[in-house]
């Protein structure tokens, strides 16, 4: 294979490879053993041909990936009681319909959340999508006449 054909891992998602129990241990091992020598600045060599059948499956696409929304981009354009579908946990899980209490902010480390109502603390806007005014939250009304009349939207266990 030529220098400008040889598979680039760089852009395996090392958490997704190191839990495939497909993978054969060797091909993971020079895979990590790949990506650490890259974080501590060192050379780590090109990837074998033949381990890249394992990993390519684990590439994230980052060219086509949108970014995700800043706190300052959500308040431009969601205002406080804005109808939408939250995941507090997994967004395998059931998606409570509510609406924001607050404007959305940054944490510490980085990531952009809103507190919804129904919900304590703040949720990752990637967990949180706009829907219309006119869903029904938990609580029965829709979701502009849970605003409105001020009701609050019923709590769930989280």
């Amino acid at each position: 294979m030529s220098a400008d054909l040889t598979p680039d891992d760089s852009a395996v998602d090392m958490w997704s490879a190191a839990q495939d129990l497909t993978i054969p241990p060797d091909v993971l091992e020079r895979f990590l053993v790949r990506r650490v020598a890259r974080r501590r600045g060192e050379e780590a060599g090109p990837c074998p041909a033949g381990d890249w059948p394992y990993l390519a499956k684990h590439t994230a696409n980052k060219t086509t990936e949108e970014p995700p929304m800043t706190a300052d981009e959500f308040n431009a354009t969601y205002p406080i009681a804005t109808p939408v579908l939250a995941w507090p946990g997994s967004r395998d899980e059931e998606p409570l319909t509510t609406v924001t209490r607050t404007p959305a902010w940054t944490l510490g480390h980085g990531t952009p959340v809103v507190s919804v109502e129904g919900i304590a603390g703040g949720i990752a806007l990637t967990h949180v999508e706009r829907i219309s005014a006119d869903v029904r939250p938990q609580g029965g009304e829709t979701a502009e006449g849970a605003v409105a009349g001020g009701a609050g939207v019923a709590q769930e266990a989280v």
